[in-house]
């Protein structure tokens, strides 16, 4: 009975231990699938909502352009219809960066400012974009903006620069709203990894916080104990990049299930011992 029991028990034994071994590996592997999917989703929606402000700001630019180059239009009275709550201001420079004129919702234009966030100088005649910052031009108003400035010509051939300042709170608010997981995030960055928005930006700038340069080409990167996925955006030198933990997503839901199995390797045992001993 003894023999029979321990035989029976070890047959028993071994056959569990390889059938979970198995079955760990490939419920990690589904595990590591589901966080890649789950982030390349988040990432995803980020990209495209991105994608879309980054057009309305191209359409902006668009009617600015067309009003200016039409004689027949009302600069003015245009211009003024364009400012509304998502777009701050709009400025005109000439070619040496003096503001020629600008637009607001009936701000007061400061008459000395330190330094101008809002100018940026353009190398081309392509639409650039600025990096976050807070509009200093107008008295008491100091919104969170990034600035699309483009480099056009009036009817004349003159050059000048047109800046719009547009409300930068909307993907502010939508990248604080997605997130991997528990703990996971993502944020924008530009393609020299420099931090364009991060959910935790204030740790960051604070130095509690340092977050990990991912560089080179688009896709997903699985570490020791990080994801990261990265899509750069086709129009525009923005990047989104998601973060999500492997420890939570991952090792955290493959323990549970070792637990488990131990439990149930343990009743197995039990009752075939049991069994053999009657």
């Amino acid at each position: 009975s003894a023999i029979f029991t321990c035989l029976v028990s070890g047959i028993v034994l071994l056959i569990s231990i390889i059938t979970i071994l198995i079955f760990i590996g490939i419920y990690r592997d589904a595990m590591k699938q589901n966080a890649v999917t789950s982030s390349e989703q988040a990432v995803a929606q980020v990209e495209n909502m991105v994608q879309s402000y980054i057009q309305d700001m191209q359409s902006v630019m668009e009617s600015i352009r067309r009003s200016v180059q039409d004689v027949e239009t009302d600069q003015e009275e245009f211009i003024q219809s364009l400012v509304r709550e998502d777009v701050v201001a709009v400025m005109i420079y000439d070619d040496e960066g003096k503001m020629m004129s600008s637009w607001s919702n009936g701000k007061t234009l400061k008459k000395d400012y330190y330094k101008n966030l809002s100018y940026i100088e353009p190398s081309d005649g392509e639409m650039h974009i600025s990096k976050p910052h807070v509009e200093t031009l107008y008295e008491g108003f100091y919104p969170w903006v990034v600035t699309i400035s483009q480099t056009l010509e009036n009817e004349s051939g003159e050059e000048y620069v047109v800046a719009v300042d547009i409300r930068f709170s909307n993907i502010s608010d939508y990248v604080d709203g997605v997130g991997i997981g528990s703990h996971g995030y993502c944020y924008i960055e530009d393609m020299e990894a420099n931090i364009i928005y991060h959910p935790q930006q204030q740790l960051i700038y604070s130095g509690l916080k340092e977050e990990e340069q991912v560089m080179g080409k688009d896709g997903v990167t699985v570490e020791d104990d990080v994801i990261h996925t990265v899509r750069t955006l086709e129009k525009g030198d923005w990047r989104i990049v998601g973060v999500c933990y492997v420890d939570e997503m991952i090792t955290a839901k493959v323990e549970e299930m070792v637990g488990l199995l131990i439990l149930l390797l343990v009743i197995v045992l039990f009752a075939a011992a049991f069994t053999g001993m009657i």
